[in-house]
């Protein structure tokens, strides 16, 4: 089995200068944030200013993280042939084109549809698109379509862009001709360490969105409110809406706090009940937007 290593564009290391700049800017922000809350909470400046570099923090470590991911699929990206398959390999993952299923092995070629400019940026092209007759076309490049290599199957199209095109297209033409030893099932293997299935899943990412989202909503109503709060708040009341208890101003962070550690805590267990239940995957995401919607009154019955 030889292995043929794919070309490495410059985008590459245009993306990992990117997703340095992505993840400084994040720790700068990170740092800036920490010297401003620096003290006990009654002291703190909780101001809109203070929770734009909160989410500036966040939109950078995941920015650099989504492009951090990129740049390594394209460095690890390499391909593999035997008598029996190509075998594409990225990031512990692995796609499949068996010898006996390919019918055509061509450089370039035209495509009706490709993936958006973000699935094809930073030297490494991933994603679905269609081929000019609809046939689907799946890319594991770095390189453009008119400079790669096109394998064709029955059911799909395979794009890939080895550093040796030539040798790497010759290789294939030898395997072919003498036959496969064991017959292999075409398709992509997926690793199990990062989920993919549960990130994946629309239902699934919408929902880890939105309770995301109304959680900084939150945030961002008590951070426009905090400093104009008075110093004690009512969070306690009885049957006719009398104030039975006071607590200082500090504790009504614990609002929306309580709801970050909800929507953590029920990604991380409906990731784990994943693949016994998508169903329970999904009330549990579920549970997590109700939840800030209920502490979303809460926080305004005590600011009003």
């Amino acid at each position: 089995m030889n292995r043929w290593r794919a070309r490495r564009p410059w985008g590459i290391w245009l993306g990992l200068l990117l997703a340095i700049i992505a993840w400084g800017g994040a720790g700068w922000a990170t740092l800036t944030v920490a010297r401003r809350l620096a003290g006990p909470p009654s002291n703190w400046p909780l101001t809109l200013g203070v929770f734009g570099l909160v989410v500036l923090t966040l939109v950078g470590f995941v920015v650099g993280g989504v492009v951090l991911y990129r740049v390594l699929s394209a460095l690890t990206l390499h391909y593999r042939i035997d008598r029996n398959a190509v075998t594409i390999h990225w990031l512990g993952n692995t796609a499949v084109v068996p010898m006996n299923r390919i019918t055509g092995v061509t450089i370039g070629g035209q495509a009706s549809r490709l993936p958006t400019m973000l699935a094809r940026s930073f030297g490494y092209r991933r994603r679905i698109g269609r081929t000019a007759d609809g046939t689907p076309l799946v890319l594991f490049a770095t390189a453009p379509l008119a400079q790669s290599i096109v394998l064709t199957t029955d059911t799909s199209a395979y794009v890939v862009s080895p550093h040796n095109r030539d040798g790497f297209v010759q290789e294939i033409e030898e395997r072919r001709n003498l036959g496969i030893v064991q017959g292999q099932q075409e398709g992509v293997v997926r690793t199990s360490r990062l989920s993919y299935a549960f990130w994946t899943e629309p239902g699934i990412w919408i929902s880890l969105a939105l309770g995301l989202l109304f959680n900084l909503l939150l945030w961002a109503v008590l951070s426009a409110r905090y400093t104009t709060l008075s110093d004690v708040l009512a969070l306690r009341f009885d049957a006719t809406g009398t104030i039975v208890g006071t607590v200082p101003r500090e504790q009504i962070l614990a609002l929306p706090l309580i709801g970050l550690l909800v929507w953590l805590a029920n990604a991380g267990v409906s990731m784990a009940v994943y693949r016994l239940s998508k169903v329970g995957a999904m009330l549990l995401l579920v549970g997590a937007i109700v939840m800030q919607c209920l502490l979303a009154v809460s926080l305004w019955a005590a600011m009003r």
